[in-house]
């Protein structure tokens, strides 16, 4: 007998044998009782989630059975995940590359000094570029290495803490472009749909993860007030022995008391030739999110400084501040060739995941999205092996397992719906009226990011717009005024739109004035048993002078073959029905003699004429 145990003060029961699990008969209460083995306790695992995993956010809505699974499944990837303070991996094999569109001697444009800095920016400025030179993305310049670009940093200041940014748009107007297209965030998310778990991820500095070749470093060179640095991923400390032909100088950017390093890269970006490489598009990364369950989204760590910079290219990456040159080893932020080479780099390392629509990356946020959690817990294994080798690194911080909903790519998304983040659109009400035209530009930006939120929004926005034509003097009259606040009374109270079910009927709504030219499209879902109807995107823009001489009919027209061109992602190949006011639409497509435009037209939207159906 090894022990007994008191259950309460009327039952009892005794543990024998080495198992602790032998079932025996307590004859006075006539019982039969069995003690089960304890499982052992993982220390290691423990370890894990006590010290690393509470660095991440994981859905409350999972049972514990789940969350433990989810644990497990970390803990054996932990090695896919890191912090600030831990040495960056680096990408093999996807060294980033610059081509200029110049020869030496290279103009001035590129050569730059240090940007001056108040004593709060200078002092953050050197904090940064110890950090970067113990991760190993930068390198001080030798004192006999030629130096003939060099980029400005600034440092930008968020919530009190601070970033050095490289001031690239010099180089980057002499850099080939790199064309490799980015993925749309609207198209990205459309991947969610039908999905039931949902995991985001954040790659831990995720440029600085791509290694730039040696013969490259030269362009990624900044200047600061303490010398010259050099990047040695995509964007080192430039020694006094070194020739310096290009500088950039950096500027020491702050937000809500935080800062951050920048290289001013404008002139470099000017002589680089640009990358074409297209980025996806958001929305239609969005739709993929439909009918998820679970959504887990994660952040590359520092993305960009994952992409070693080539040791030819490195002299173009050297930064000037106040405490030398240095030269970026690794890809900076601010070049701008560095999301097309990050985005061909996550194309060629995902092909399936991305092909089979369970993963959505688009640059350095990484979203995985299914419809069970057993579904999910295995696409997510599946993502991590992947992420680990290639030494790409995630930051925990900023992951989010298994949530229903959650905010992504600056919505609020889940398999059902999409919504728009009020908390972005509070940041930017919080801010004093337009001063500017540029103010009136930066806001208009905002506002058309969200725009297939908003029913009529070039009608509503048009005097906004008129404000940043060239000739126009800035002033804020009252409709401008008055315009301004409808926008932000309809950002505030933008519905939910459901997420796109191609297996549904759609509905096309159009409608065409003085003003401009609109469009809905609605989709029809079956809930309890009866049919439901709703609105999944709003488009609309102003008519040019020369169709401002249109006939109505003529305007109905050429709204039908804009709206089905904007809507191709969701009509193409379905069955939809195209609800209109004019009721010679018809008989205008089907004229027999139509002039240049109508026969331009009725060839526009020939692949449509067999789905669509037109009601009045």
């Amino acid at each position: 007998m090894y022990g007994i145990d008191l259950h309460n003060n009327r039952d009892r029961y005794f543990t024998i044998g080495d198992n602790k699990c032998q079932t025996f008969a307590f004859l006075l209460f006539k019982r039969q009782i069995t003690v089960s083995k304890v499982a052992p306790v993982n220390l290691e695992l423990e370890r894990f989630k006590s010290e690393q995993l509470n660095e991440g956010e994981i859905s409350l809505h999972l049972t514990d059975n789940q969350k433990n699974e989810l644990s497990a499944l970390l803990h054996d990837h932990r090695e896919a995940f890191s912090s600030d303070k831990e040495p960056l991996g680096a990408i093999i094999g996807h060294e980033f590359d610059i081509i200029l569109n110049i020869e030496r001697p290279y103009p001035p444009l590129v050569r730059r000094p240090a940007y001056p800095e108040i004593p709060k920016s200078r002092e953050a400025l050197e904090i940064h570029i110890k950090e970067l030179l113990d991760l190993g993305v930068i390198r001080k310049v030798c004192h006999n290495e030629e130096v003939q670009i060099t980029t400005p940093v600034i440092v930008e200041w968020d919530n009190g803490k601070s970033r050095m940014v490289g001031d690239f748009r010099a180089l980057s107007t002499y850099t080939v472009p790199d064309r490799y297209p980015i993925p749309k965030i609207q198209i990205s998310l459309t991947q969610i749909s039908q999905a039931v778990y949902i995991t985001t991820m954040d790659a831990l500095k995720g440029f600085n993860q791509n290694v730039v070749t040696p013969r490259e470093r030269k362009y990624l060179r900044i200047i600061v007030h303490c010398g010259v640095y050099e990047y040695l991923r995509m964007p080192r400390k430039v020694f006094h022995n070194e020739e310096v032909e290009i500088t950039t100088p950096v500027i020491v950017a702050w937000h809500d008391g935080k800062s951050k390093m920048v290289g001013d890269f404008r002139a470099l970006n000017t002589y680089t030739v640009p990358d074409r490489y297209p980025i996806s598009k958001i929305q239609i990364s969005l739709n993929q999110i439909s009918q998820a369950v679970y959504i887990t989204t994660m952040d590359d760590l520092k993305g960009f400084h994952h992409n070693l910079v080539k040791p030819r290219e490195r002299k173009y990456l050297k930064i000037i501040a106040h405490c030398g040159v240095y030269e970026y080893l690794r890809m900076p932020f601010g070049i701008n060739n560095a999301p097309s080479h990050f985005q061909r780099m996550i194309h060629e390392i995902f092909p399936e995941e991305l092909s089979e629509g369970w993963l959505i990356i688009y640059i350095d946020d990484i979203i995985v999205c299914s419809k069970t959690w057993e579904e999910h817990i295995y696409i997510l294994s599946r993502a991590l092996n992947k992420i680990q080798s290639v030494n790409m690194e995630i930051s925990l911080k900023k992951c989010h397992f298994g949530f229903e909903e959650l905010k992504a790519l600056g919505h609020v998304v889940s398999g059902l719906s999409l919504g728009i983040d009020k908390n972005k659109v509070a940041a930017v009400f919080l801010k004093p009226m337009p001063q500017n035209k540029k103010d009136i530009q930066s806001f208009l930006g905002f506002a058309g990011y969200y725009r297939k939120h908003i029913k009529y929004f070039s009608s509503i926005a048009r005097h906004l717009y008129k404000l940043c034509d060239k000739d126009t003097v800035f002033e804020m009259t009252f409709d401008r005024v008055k315009a301004f606040k409808s926008l932000g009374q309809a950002l505030t109270t933008a519905p939910l739109l459901p997420m796109s079910d191609f297996k549904l009927h759609f509905k096309l709504y159009v409608d065409a004035s003085g003003d401009g030219l609109g469009a809905e499209l609605h989709k029809v879902q079956i809930i309890n048993y009866k049919p439901v109807e709703g609105p999944i995107c709003f488009i609309s823009r102003q008519i040019k002078p020369a169709e401002a001489r249109y006939g109505a009919s003529k305007m109905e027209c050429l709204l039908l073959v804009w709206a089905l061109g904007k809507l191709n992602y969701f009509l193409e190949g379905c069955v939809f029905e195209l609800i209109t006011d004019c009721t010679t639409v018809k008989s205008l497509l089907n004229m027999k003699t139509p002039n240049r435009h109508m026969l331009r037209w009725q060839i526009a939207i020939q692949e449509y004429r067999g789905n669509m159906t037109i009601a009045h």
